[in-house]
């Protein structure tokens, strides 16, 4: 598509009226932006779409979680799981309640060269959305605390 169209006719398959399509390279990837709505413009004006296209999004159909596990795990200067694989994620924080750093891995055997992210004492982290693997983690020492956390699902 080139570079800043205005649509000029409606129905399901185009855009409204007045829609412009701009895009975006980032690197050698291009980005197709669509202004969906202007505030000034009709704010019933939408999109269409089917499953090809997936252009229709109904943020309804999103998971919601509805039960929290809260669990603890002491601190450790060997690998250990914080939550094991579940399927039923929707969501996980940590909170590093120790005196020392914490490497979280998503995924088994955490190591201190080998781990996703590296939290400081005090320090809070959310588990992307939609990760449903086993995280495991390693404190620096075994030192005092543990990692607090929370796993949510429906």
């Amino acid at each position: 598509m080139a570079d800043n169209v205005t649509f000029t006719s409606g129905g399901n398959s185009t855009p409204p009226d007045g829609t412009i399509a701009a895009t975006d390279q980032v690197g050698t990837a291009h980005y197709q932006l669509i202004k969906l709505v202007d505030g000034a413009a009709d704010s019933s004006a939408r999109i269409g779409g089917d499953a090809s296209n997936g252009l229709d999004v109904d943020v309804t159909r999103l998971p919601r979680a509805s039960s929290s596990a809260v669990t603890s795990v002491n601190d450790t200067a060997s690998s250990t799981t914080l939550l094991v694989a579940n399927a039923s994620r929707l969501g996980a924080t940590i909170y590093n309640d120790s005196t020392v750093d914490l490497y979280v891995k998503l995924g088994a055997t955490a190591s201190l060269t080998s781990f996703t992210a590296k939290m400081i004492p005090g320090s809070y982290y959310e588990i992307p959305f939609a990760y449903t693997g086993i995280i495991d983690g390693i404190w620096a020492s075994d030192a005092s605390g543990a990692a607090r956390i929370a796993e949510l699902s429906a």
